[in-house]
């Protein structure tokens, strides 16, 4: 994190892949806050979120559709109640305030789930052995 009084924080819109990855690996942090929409539509789990993760930044978000699923359960003290403006500053400020050694080791803990359970190769193996299995009945 950056001193007191250096901390910055950005809002750059929306963005190429590219520049989406090079910004978030110049992060300390990622923010998300996602809500449902006026029409009842959910986003599932960002892969936003989860690309933060794998890079590995502490990450804030909300309690919106997957993402409790995603985010570590040590971790859960960072989700916002969706919608709630004021819950989100008090989670920023949160991490902002954590020990150096607290933010690591979150950090170490979204990677790991990252790479655990939302692993490309993994899952695929995990459609091949049912595939093979229904194949071999």
């Amino acid at each position: 994190m950056l001193p007191a009084g250096e901390q910055q924080i950005s809002f750059l819109g929306a963005l190429s892949h590219e520049d989406t990855k090079r910004h978030i690996a110049a992060s300390d942090a990622f923010i998300l806050c996602s809500k449902t929409g006026a029409d009842g539509d959910k986003e599932g789990i960002p892969v936003v979120l989860m690309e933060a993760m794998a890079m590995g930044l502490p990450c804030v978000s909300t309690r919106h559709s997957g993402i409790p699923e995603v985010i570590p359960e040590e971790s859960h003290w960072l989700l916002a109640e969706e919608g709630n403006a004021a819950d989100i500053a008090v989670k920023i400020e949160q991490l902002i305030n954590s020990p150096a050694a607290e933010i690591a080791k979150l950090s170490q803990l979204g990677r790991k789930k990252i790479e655990q359970e939302f692993n490309l190769e993994t899952e695929v193996a995990k459609l091949k052995n049912i595939y093979s299995s229904i194949i071999n009945e």
